[in-house]
């Protein structure tokens, strides 16, 4: 491990350029940079017994109010949410969980593999559905002591609702346009005359993994890559997947 700060990247090269004017070739590069939490605008999301699971903190908060027969309603069943429904069900709550995906960890399992997921997570006596018509029906179905809305209609009962969304986080969003810099998106300076798609290509990132790409805070569609040509002060932002979620 070598610690220090890396100030520009050569992707022609392959070398990281670092503060103290040493250079680090490479073969191929990660960049680690994390993540921060995402909260979906919806309504009714802040209200008392809506609580995330992002901190150890709010781990222990959901610990202390679910016990066996509670009723709760999870958003999100990627990697980390399928982690927390097996321990719900452990818990013998009454577990009915939301995925916006139309399957079971849709961002790492194919649909084979999601299906086993959902057929475990039946045989726990956990309800879920997938797909984007699955929504919360306003503020009222998040209050803890309300008549709330269940899959299969109105039941009283008492809700804690888990939401697990990530973003990409980085320090050089600072680089971006101000209407792409909250996204927090990766800020990339490149060689003058080339291609957002050569820039893809050198940073070996598989064109599928690539979801979004924006120059100067315009969406460049796949379609255009190979012909939209950067110029020196060009802001390119890349957003590729993380697992999570």
């Amino acid at each position: 491990m070598q610690l220090g700060r890396a100030e520009a990247i050569d992707s022609v090269g392959r070398e990281v350029h670092r503060a103290d004017g040493s250079r680090l070739p490479y073969d191929q590069l990660l960049i680690a940079t994390g993540s921060q939490p995402l909260q979906p605008p919806i309504p009714g999301i802040g209200s008392a017994g809506v609580l995330s699971c992002w901190t150890l903190a709010d781990a222990r908060a959901i610990a202390a109010r679910v016990a066996t027969g509670t009723r709760v309603l999870q958003m999100g069943a990627g990697f980390i949410g399928c982690i927390i429904i097996e321990a719900l069900a452990e818990r013998g709550a009454k577990l009915t969980v939301v995925e916006m995906g139309n399957r079971m960890v849709p961002r790492m399992m194919d649909e084979v593999a999601g299906e086993t997921i959902r057929r475990w997570c039946l045989d726990q006596g956990v309800d879920s559905g997938t797909g984007p018509s699955r929504r919360m029906e306003g503020a009222a179905a998040c209050q803890p002591d309300a008549p709330q809305r269940s899959l299969s209609g109105p039941q009283p009962r008492r809700c804690a609702l888990m939401q697990i969304t990530f973003k990409l986080f980085a320090s050089l969003s600072d680089c971006l346009p101000p209407a792409a810099r909250s996204r927090n998106a990766l800020a990339l300076d490149v060689a003058d005359g080339s291609t957002v798609a050569e820039v893809i290509d050198a940073w070996t990132l598989p064109p599928r993994l690539v979801h979004l790409v924006l120059v100067n805070g315009e969406f460049v569609p796949p379609e255009s890559r190979s012909a939209r040509r950067l110029k020196p002060g060009d802001a390119l932002a890349i957003w590729p997947p993380i697992a999570g979620g």
